[in-house]
């Protein structure tokens, strides 16, 4: 089970440092603040960890500022 752990985290890291290679990191900076939005749901899921109301307007405002970010102007 290590192992496998392992070779996600390594995976992760690989494909991060290959998106940051071939995107702008401006653009892509504000992607890597979701993972707290994915922890606040897996320790909902897996630890029965209720969030709390900050936690939620966190969540909340990671979100719509990352897709702000994405958004590309035609």
């Amino acid at each position: 089970m290590f192992a496998a752990i392992g070779a996600i985290g390594v995976a992760g890291h690989y494909l991060l440092a290959q998106a940051f290679a071939k995107a702008e990191a401006a653009r892509l900076a504000p992607i890597t603040y979701v993972s707290l939005v994915w922890a606040t749901l897996f320790g909902y899921l897996f630890f029965s960890e209720w969030p709390t109301a900050s936690a939620l307007a966190g969540a909340a405002l990671i979100v719509v500022g990352t897709l702000v970010t994405q958004h590309k102007k035609i």
